[in-house]
């Protein structure tokens, strides 16, 4: 082995200290002393001036001398001349038998210092010929081991070989007199290197990083490899003399461009330096191309104050694989991560790193403790293009007293790509007995907050199990904050998991999206199974707000989720969203004070698409507890939107809904609506819609330019205890563009409002003042329709009486109970019908209708089989008309009464009115009461009716009671029905038998509209 030691001190950095003379003083060996029996030869060399201030702290010891071509001792001894400060004794034993040759010196060793001088002797014939000071190149063939037997040492093939401390240290004395500092060689460890720094005092500066500041070139450039060894015990103070701090500390201070680490373990290594940056227990830095696999960091204690990483404290480069950290404890202020501390840590915008990190992690009872910007894997990474696979989190616990925490990652800016990733941090604040995760604001299970810039970041596979404590804001399940774009690929949040935080935008996924979203899963998995429980705005099961596009496919949460405005069980506030196949699931509860969704809290000037391949049920758990009657715009599905596109299609909730005012099964409110369309959708609970005012079925309050209710169910029971409930939506405003408002609607519930208005399909329609053609046609309702006013088994109440808009009600039919409920209304508002109760509209066709249930309405106003009252009363022109309508059920009401309508009123063209409309069944009332209408006023025509229900009673008319300036044609009765005043005038008489004979019926059209059935006319377009 060839091992030639250069003389160079190692104090707080090292140098090469050549001799100032160029001909050294060589003096001949006459001198002789004995010592022990020995007899030495004395030769003293004269140093210059460079040396002085080293030899006046080096006392005398043994320094081998090697002959530069053997490795056999020769026993010659170099020490400092007592006596003369520049000399140098060389004692060579008189009866050493030199062989030719030059001898170089090696280390003498005082403590942990190492004196080095380069001294050089040539050997004659067993006589020192000459003796000075070397100035031969530095060389780590003479300084490290290697195999000799192999060529190139160096290379990957014959590697530097290290095996305990002193051989550490001359590796680092190596690199940092080398001024390419180790590039292109390689060193290999072989053999556990452990020492005891752990006593050392807080003055003591212990291990200084290899290639550190008073390197020629600072950092390492080369290649090293553990061997699968440890270095164990190290310990590291602040290494500045003036105490200011010095950035760059670990075993390596910079791991250069294109240098790499790997299978290397480090155990028990303290850095206590509070004023130090870019601390890392192998690196303080490792620039780009840097290739770091294999490491284990085991019990690193760090103190700092900025980018601080367990492995490394500023990562740029190309690659980490198979790193770990455990049991690590680190504390400082900004940028600390339990594996990196930051990448690109100045944030230069020119810069762009591309890292890859993978099969890595932290475990163990590992503790980070900073201002801002922690992460268990990396604290912060700005400008990247980075990948990140198969990475771990277990920490004990992730504290930041600042903003930008997460599991693995507190900040990023730049392209993310990760997948199967997971932490498994219980995250929480104050809590000395748990894991746990703290910060103010900006915290996530796995990211605190991403900026994806101008690219697209992907998030695939990952997970948390986190429970998540904050006092701030931004906080997600998986990432706290979005900026950009992002696509997630089958995440998880939670395993029974808890959010608790006391500010605004939280997610179980995401807390607040400020880009385009895209979340998939598969089917039948849950993504969220966490519980959110914030005292504050904008919180989801999934987003807590999100502000541009969202597209959720196959996703399904199983979290509760509780805030105070804009909550839903998916997102709390988005603006374009679409949800494919996407659901909650389970008995989840949502509770709000405003603005709460089942799925989506708040939509704001953009859309809301729901597209199902099939009938999906989407929420079955609860909106608010029985005693939050109080929050407004509660929705099945959604809460509350404004000027926005909604489309619900192919959805089933079996939810329970409660609230204060606008709220429905799947929408609560919306308000200047762009589009609203519902289709194929049903409510199915037996727990029901409850609220205020404004509940229905499905909606709540709708208010849109276009507006479409079809083929849609509901199956619950719908209770306001104010105003205005309906089976399908309680309060419905229409405007420019409508055509269809409803169409195929069915209601099976029972619809209360302890106030005004109810109706088994709609409480009230509102139409604006435009010309167009509103229609809702074959929608049926079974359920009970009870309120103290406006009530009806279809329809509650139509305000608006612009006469440029028409109306048509086509296909309606009742099965159930219309009934008056306790109560003091207005008088105009005293009314109920079998289809609608009451409508100022002017023009109004309702055709093809029929109401089969009893009508209760004894403290009525007006009512009617088909509708209660229909017009107003006044000046102008109603050009109002039913058709091909029927009644077989009871009517009891209180004054004005009719087996079609009550009271009809204000028509002033001949071609409006009744036609082609029966009624079978007894009706009873007070002053007005008919078998068709109890008053009709102002023109209108009543032709081709019929009655033939029971006896009517004094006052009462078989088909008219009061018809004021009307007609009369071809109206029939059935005899002894009619048995108050005469009524030749209104219909004709037949008896039972007569009924059933259709040319006893004058100008009645039985090819086309009417066909004798059970002993009577009976609608071929409308059965019973």
């Amino acid at each position: 082995m060839k091992r030639i030691i250069y003389m160079i001190a190692i104090l707080a950095s090292l140098h090469l200290i050549s001799c100032d003379n160029d001909e050294p003083l060589v003096e001949p060996g006459i001198e002789t002393v004995t010592e022990e029996g020995v007899v030495y030869r004395i030769f003293r060399l004269e140093v210059g001036d460079s040396f002085v201030k080293y030899l006046k702290s080096f006392d005398p010891a043994d320094v081998m001398i090697w002959k530069q071509e053997k490795e056999d001792t020769t026993g010659i001894r170099i020490m400092r001349d007592p006596e003369r400060l520049k000399t140098l004794i060389i004692k060579i034993p008189e009866s050493l038998n030199l062989e030719d040759g030059i001898y170089r010196s090696r280390n003498a060793r005082q403590g942990d210092w190492v004196f080095t001088f380069p001294i050089e002797m040539a050997v004659t014939n067993n006589v020192v010929s000459s003796c000075q000071m070397s100035s031969i190149a530095f060389g780590y063939e003479d300084m490290l081991r290697y195999d000799e037997n192999k060529p190139a040492p160096g290379s990957i093939s014959n590697p530097f070989l290290i095996g305990d401390f002193q051989e550490l240290k001359d590796f680092r004395a190596c690199i940092e007199d080398d001024d390419e500092a180790g590039k292109g060689r390689y060193f290999l460890q072989d053999g556990d290197i452990p020492i005891d720094m752990r006593n050392m005092s807080t003055g003591e500066v212990g291990w200084t990083p290899i290639g550190h500041l008073k390197a020629k070139r600072m950092g390492f450039n080369g290649h090293y490899d553990g061997g699968g060894h440890s270095l164990k015990n190290f310990y590291t103070n602040n290494i500045d003399p003036n105490n200011q701090g010095i950035n760059y500390l670990g075993i390596f201070s910079i791991l250069l461009p294109e240098s790499s680490v790997k299978n290397l373990t480090i155990e028990n290594y303290t850095i206590d330096c509070p004023n130090c940056s870019y601390i890392g227990t192998l690196a303080g830095r490792a620039d780009t191309g840097v290739v770091l696999e294999n490491i284990k960091i085991i019990n690193s204690i760090i103190k700092g104050k900025d980018y601080l990483g367990g492995l490394v404290g500023e990562f740029n480069g190309s690659s980490i694989k198979k790193c770990v950290t455990e049991r690590a404890e680190i504390e400082g202020g900004s940028g600390l991560g339990l594996l990196i501390g930051a990448i690109n840590a100045a944030g230069y915008a020119s810069i762009r790193m591309y890292p890859t990190i993978t099969d890595s992690y932290n475990e163990g009872m590992s503790r980070l403790t900073g201002s801002n910007k922690l992460g268990g894997i990396i604290g912060c990474a700005n400008g990247v293009n980075m990948t990140i696979s198969n990475a771990k989190n277990a920490a004990y616990k992730i504290e930041a007293s600042g903003d930008f925490a997460g599991g693995l990652i507190g900040y990023v800016t730049g392209r993310l790509t990760m997948k199967d990733c997971s932490n498994e941090l219980n995250v929480g604040s104050n809590q000395t007995d748990k894991k746990s995760l703290n910060a103010n604001a900006h915290m996530g299970g796995l990211i605190g907050s991403l900026n994806s810039m101008d690219g697209l970041s992907t998030i695939s596979n990952c997970e948390s199990s986190a429970s998540i404590k904050a006092t701030g804001g931004y906080v997600g399940g998986l990432l706290g904050s979005l900026g950009g774009s992002l696509k997630m690929t089958n995440p998880l949040c939670g395993i029974e998991g808890l959010i608790e935080l006391g500010g605004n935008y939280a997610g179980g996924l995401i807390g607040h999206a400020d880009g385009d979203v895209t979340i998939t899963a598969s089917a039948d998995k849950s993504v969220n199974n966490t519980s959110l429980i914030v005292n504050g705005d904008y919180v989801g099961g999934l987003i807590g707000c999100a502000t541009r596009t969202v597209t959720l496919q196959n996703v399904m949460s199983k979290g509760a989720v509780t805030g105070n405005k804009f909550v839903g069980g998916l997102i709390g506030s988005g603006k374009n969203i679409t949800l494919k196949d996407t659901r909650m699931s389970g008995v989840a509860t949502v509770m709000g004070t405003e603005n709460v969704g089942g799925l989506v809290g708040y939509i704001s000037s953009g859309t809301l698409t729901m597209e199902n391949q099939k009938q999906l049920v989407v929420f079955e758990g609860f909106v608010n507890a029985e005693s939050n009657l109080s929050a407004p715009n509660c929705g099945g599905v959604l809460g509350y939107g404004i000027a926005s596109t909604v489309e619900l299609n192919n959805l089933e909730m079996r939810g329970k809904i409660n609230g204060g005012e606008n709220v429905g099964g799947l929408i609560g409110q919306i308000e200047k609506g762009r589009k609203t369309h519902v289709g194929n959708c049903l409510v199915e609970s037996t727990n029901g819609v409850h609220g205020v005012r404004n509940v229905g079925g499905l909606g709540g309050q709708i208010f849109s330019d276009y507006l479409t209710f079809g083929y849609c169910t509901n199956n619950a029971p719908v209770t306001a205890s104010d105003n205005r409930a309906g089976g399908i939506v309680a309060y419905l405003t229409t405007d420019t563009g409508t055509e269809t408002i409803a169409n195929s609607c069915y209601n099976k519930g029972d619809v209360t409002a302890i106030g005004r208005v109810a109706g088994g399909i709609i409480g009230r329609i509102d139409h604006a003042s435009t010309s167009n053609t509103f229609t809702v046609n074959y929608c049926e309702n079974w359920g009970t329709v009870s309120a103290i006013a406006d009530l009806g088994g279809i329809i509650g109440y139509i305000d608006k009486e612009q006469e440029s808009n028409n109306l048509i009600f086509d296909q309606l039919h009742n099965h159930g109970v219309v009934s008056f409920a306790a109560g003091t209304p207005s008088d105009d508002s005293k009314t109920a019908g079998g289809i609608i109760g009451r409508s100022l509209a002017r023009t109004t066709t309702i055709q093809y209708c029929s109401n089969r249930g009893e009508i209760k309405a004894s403290k009525s106003l007006f009512a009617g089989g088909i509708i209660g009252r229909m017009g107003k009363q006044g000046s102008g022109t109603s050009s109002n008309y039913i058709n091909n309508c029927f009644n077989i059920a009871t009517i009891a009401g209180g004054k004005t009464v009719g087996g079609i309508v009550g009271k009809m009123e204000n028509v002033h063209k001949k071609s409006y009115g009744i036609h082609r409309c029966y009624n079978t069944k007894k009706v009873t009332g007070g002053d007005n009461v008919g078998g068709i209408a109890g008053e009709i006023d102002n023109g209108n025509i009543v032709t081709h009716c019929y009655y033939f229900g029971a006896a009517l009673g004094s006052k009462c008319y078989g088909i008219v009671d009061k018809g004021q300036d009307s007609r009369f044609e071809y109206n029939y009765v059935l005899e002894g029905t009619d048995t108050g005043f005469t009524n030749k005038k209104k219909a004709k008489n037949l008896t039972q038998s007569e009924f059933g004979v259709a040319s006893n019926f004058t100008d009645w059209n039985f090819s086309n509209t009417w066909e004798m059935r059970n002993g009577r006319p009976q609608l071929r377009h409308n059965f019973e």
